[in-house]
């Protein structure tokens, strides 16, 4: 059986193609992995880590290294007690 190249190239575009179409669904059972560690935990437990996560965060400046709450009031602070510089 003999192919010519042009049959042989269309083949193996084709293929490619169809590996590219149809990926591999390893992710998926990370997402599973994660549901169970996020299942076995309450929504309690869920709020308050975040809640300490946002409390940790902080906008500090760059100046006087004073920490903020929130980016707006960052710079709000830098308008005011830096614009000199």
């Amino acid at each position: 059986m003999r192919m010519s190249l042009v049959s042989l190239i269309s083949f193996a575009i084709a293929l490619a193609s169809c590996v590219h179409a149809h990926p591999d669904h390893s992710t998926s059972l990370d997402a599973l992995s994660a549901r169970d560690i996020l299942d076995a935990l309450s929504t309690r437990d869920i709020i308050d880590e975040l809640s300490d996560r946002l409390e940790r965060r902080a906008f500090v400046c760059s100046v006087c290294n004073n920490a903020f709450p929130s980016a707006s009031a960052l710079q709000d602070h830098v308008k005011r007690a830096h614009a000199a510089h």
